[in-house]
C-alpha cells in the first residue's frame, strides 16, 4: 500500500497490477488527466478502482458541496483538507 501525492507520478518506477482511487478524484480540477497518467503505470491487464467517488451533473453543486467539506474539516480539526506536498 503506498499513499503519495496524486499528483506526483513520476515517483514510481514499477508497474502494478491494481490502483486504488479511494474518495479523492472528486477533489480534483481535472480528475480524468489524473486516471489517463495513471493507466500508464498499470501493467497489461491491470485494474484501476475508483471508489467512493460522487459525481455530479451541475459544476456548481459540486464547488459547493467541496467548500461544505472543507469548511468541516478545518473547523474540526484545523487544517486544510486538499494538501498536495508529501512524501
Amino acid at each position: 500500500s503506498l499513499q503519495t501525492d496524486v499528483l506526483q507520478t513520476e515517483v514510481y518506477n514499477v508497474k502494478f497490477d491494481v490502483i486504488i482511487f479511494n474518495h479523492c478524484l472528486q477533489f480534483y480540477t481535472d480528475p480524468h488527466h489524473i486516471i489517463e497518467k495513471y493507466k500508464l503505470l498499470l501493467n497489461k491487464n491491470g485494474l484501476l478502482l475508483i471508489i467512493g467517488n460522487t459525481f455530479y451533473k451541475k459544476e456548481s453543486s459540486k464547488q459547493k458541496n467541496v467548500l461544505k467539506t472543507k469548511e468541516y474539516f478545518f473547523n474540526k480539526y484545523q487544517f486544510d483538507i486538499q494538501f498536495y506536498k508529501s512524501k
